[in-house]
């Protein structure tokens, strides 16, 4: 099932990196930096796991008009290409 968007994307981007910075940041603080954060941003209800689609759809289940915005804990990009997010581990 999928919601229209009410909000153009700059204003969905705008207001989740608000919600993050302001209420879910130091929240999530010491997990995983790969972990995908996504949240409401009517509400700035959020959920955080290691895969995307399961912490969307946790969110999505609770509210099927969420207005989500997606992120990594550690980087505003969900997606990287050409490299790596974190340095390796010897």
């Amino acid at each position: 099932m999928s919601t229209r968007r009410r909000y153009p994307k700059e204003e969905i981007i705008k207001r989740g990196e608000a919600i993050f910075e302001k209420s879910v940041k130091h929240l999530v603080k010491g997990r995983d930096p790969l972990d995908f954060v996504v949240i409401d941003i009517e509400t700035q209800d959020y959920e955080v796991d290691a895969e995307h689609l399961s912490a969307h759809d946790r969110l999505r289940a609770r509210n099927p008009a969420a207005q989500i915005y997606a992120r990594r804990v550690g980087s505003r990009f969900i997606h990287h290409f050409g490299g790596r997010l974190r340095p390796e581990h010897e």
